[in-house]
């Protein structure tokens, strides 16, 4: 006698006893459309702590005021903010862009490793980025 159960209906059937929810939306918070409708979660996500604070380059997009401004819910004031990074952006834009941390090789970067003796750049985190120039971003 041949089986003419579906083989999804068995499988399925195996697996669900293990599948279990990985993750339920979380509360919204009262003011949570001035927030995009995010949950809690989502909203901190770009939560910064003293300690990784410490590690992140200037540039890291983390500090970006204009995001941050966003992320606290004053909308006008982060569009204004925005327009003036983004005007900042197209006035260097006709300056020669160097990467510091990876090398270029036509259209695609690699990490430069910390072998290489003039860049470091897990050893120049640790020390809290002393001594590296940066651009102006924001």
């Amino acid at each position: 006698m041949q089986n003419t159960t579906p083989l999804l209906t068995i499988f399925d059937s195996f697996v669900r006893p293990f599948v279990r929810e990985s993750q339920q939306r979380g509360a919204v918070p009262e003011n949570s459309k001035q927030y995009y409708g995010f949950t809690r979660f989502a909203i901190e996500l770009n939560e910064l702590d003293d300690d990784l604070r410490q590690h992140l380059p200037p540039t890291d997009t983390r500090f970006r005021p204009d995001q941050r401004l966003l992320e606290a819910g004053q909308v006008e004031l982060a569009e204004k903010e925005k327009a003036r990074i983004e005007a900042a952006q197209r006035s260097r834009a006709d300056s020669a862009f160097c990467p510091k941390w990876f090398k270029c090789d036509g259209d695609s970067y690699t990490l430069i490793r910390d072998e290489d003796p003039f860049h470091y750049y897990w050893k120049k985190r640790e020390e809290h980025w002393i001594g590296v120039e940066f651009t102006q971003l924001w």
